[in-house]
């Protein structure tokens, strides 16, 4: 029988059996219908957003947990470890029979689970995911390093371009996940500078993120400026002590699915000891199962 992976423990781990019940193929889209007076039908606002796309809901995934081959003692032991590995915030959710994709997860009913396997040893256990999958392992290898020879991009490899003129580099990738994406990306630095990353995409407006950062002046820096952006939680980090300040635009873009064009340029050259490496990570979206080729 397939079982689970949660907060990375097998439910073989805690001797306990999982038969899955539901499992959403397809998320539901947020739908904001309103009406007026005087007017047949209604107005679909669904898309009125910034990024003029629809959005979607939280799946909810269900199954079976039972607690096998236990003694009253040990029953208490098994719920004590179950209740364990269901209590907290969202991590990673795995199916034995989708082992390349992940969902972000967290248990919806702790508490009425737990009743339920101390009554009988068996309960519906239900998880909250987000509406898209994702990969269920990110190496460094699948980011983008840009002072590399080559990109690596799930099983696709394509050359690096530097941008004439320019401290800076273009890449043309395809996503081939299923959703737009949010990326991430990490910036070691030892110079004050700047850092441009564009998006572009034939018939659309470019999306920009623009980020500014200033150092203390010493000669020579002790320590290098790693400035770690996260466009999904729209977070910008920085670690260094001898940081000053830093200014943006704070347009956290999307990554559409099919062809695009990234730009980066950087007020320093990404070749040499003053900046670099600096690694990209599409994370990318997937509707359901991420595909194995």
């Amino acid at each position: 029988m397939y079982g689970i992976t949660f907060c990375g423990q097998h439910t073989s781990d805690l001797d306990v059996l999982w038969q899955t019940q539901s499992r959403p193929i397809l998320p539901a889209p947020k739908l904001f219908l309103e009406s007026a007076p005087s007017v047949d039908g209604s107005f679909d606002l669904s898309t009125f957003n910034p990024d003029g796309r629809m959005h979607y809901e939280d799946r909810l995934h269900e199954g079976i947990i039972t607690i096998i081959g236990a003694d009253l003692p040990g029953m208490q032991s098994k719920l004590s470890k179950v209740a364990q590995w269901l209590q907290g915030d969202y991590c990673d959710l795995v199916y034995d029979d989708m082992p390349n994709t992940v969902w972000a997860a967290r248990v919806e009913n702790v508490s009425i689970a737990m009743y339920e396997l101390q009554k009988v040893g068996k309960a519906t256990v239900v998880f909250r995911t987000r509406p898209f999958s994702t990969k269920r392992q990110v190496w460094l290898n699948d980011d983008i390093e840009l002072d590399d020879e080559s990109i690596y991009l799930g099983d696709k490899f394509a050359p690096i371009t530097m941008l004439e003129g320019a401290y800076g580099y273009y890449e043309s990738i395809d996503n081939d996940g299923h959703f737009y994406s949010r990326p991430s990306f990490m910036l070691q630095s030892w110079n004050s500078g700047s850092l441009r990353i564009a998006l572009e995409r034939p018939g659309e407006l470019d999306r920009i993120f623009t980020l500014t950062y200033t150092r203390f002046g010493e000669d020579t820096p002790v320590a290098p400026l790693i400035i770690s952006v996260d466009f999904n939680s729209l977070s910008i980090a920085v670690d260094n002590p001898t940081f000053d300040s830093f200014t943006s635009n704070f347009n956290f873009f999307e990554l559409p699915p099919g062809p695009f064009r990234l730009v980066f340029d950087c007020s320093d050259d990404l070749t040499d000891n003053n900046a670099g490496p600096l690694y990209f990570t599409p994370n990318l979206q997937y509707f359901y199962e991420v595909p194995n080729d």
